[in-house]
């Protein structure tokens, strides 16, 4: 009896450890790429795309719960308390709420900003990135879920490769966009609309 619990012991933390040290190679791939384009970046960029892109990240924080509710996130404290059978069933009905609830609040969000922004002066547009920004957020609300999924189920090495591969395809996108084709500001933000917009139909799949 004592050496089986030695053993069981040692493995949990032998998985402990192996799962943690991935988990932590995908958040440090992530950060230090980004860490390491910023150079790049300051050399096409102005400081007033550096102020559109912290507008919209700003505003794509305040409307993020408006949006999504945080169902996507409420899974981890659910999922555990339906059987396997009934996992799918629990999976789909949020999912299922959840874009058709998002949708008709982003609709909403894009009527409601042009009809008060046609109000004020138009010699800087900030539309095309509003847009984005909403659209972005509507989409990358469901890039969590399969991240909980994998998280929930103990898989770390698919919830690193999702993660770093959606983010790999962010920054490729964006380097496009704002490297190759100088669309600045608004390359950072369609970049980031496409990825999430993969990443959604990622999940659908």
């Amino acid at each position: 009896m004592v050496e089986t619990r030695i053993g069981n012991g040692r493995s949990s933390l032998k998985v402990l450890v192996k799962n943690s040290g991935l988990y932590s190679v995908g958040n440090v791939a992530i950060k230090a790429i980004g860490f390491f384009l910023i150079p790049l970046y300051t050399r096409v960029m102005s400081p007033e795309d550096y102020g559109i892109i912290g507008f919209t990240t700003a505003l794509g924080q305040i409307i993020s719960p408006v949006i999504s509710l945080g169902l996507i996130s409420s899974m981890p404290i659910l999922y555990y308390s339906y059987d396997p059978d009934e996992r799918n069933r629990l999976i789909s009905t949020v999912f299922n709420f959840s874009i058709v609830y998002s949708l008709v609040v982003t609709l909403a969000i894009l009527i409601a900003w042009g009809s008060i922004f046609s109000h004020f002066a138009a010699k800087v547009s900030f539309n095309p990135y509003i847009i984005l920004c909403v659209v972005t957020v509507f989409f990358s609300g469901f890039y969590w879920l399969p991240l909980g999924i994998f998280n929930m189920e103990e898989r770390a090495a698919a919830y690193s490769i999702y993660s770093v591969s959606l983010s790999l395809l962010g920054v490729l996108l964006t380097i496009v966009m704002v490297l190759l084709l100088s669309l600045k500001a608004f390359g950072v933000l369609l970049a980031g609309a496409i990825a999430s917009s993969i990443g959604m139909i990622s999940v659908l799949l």
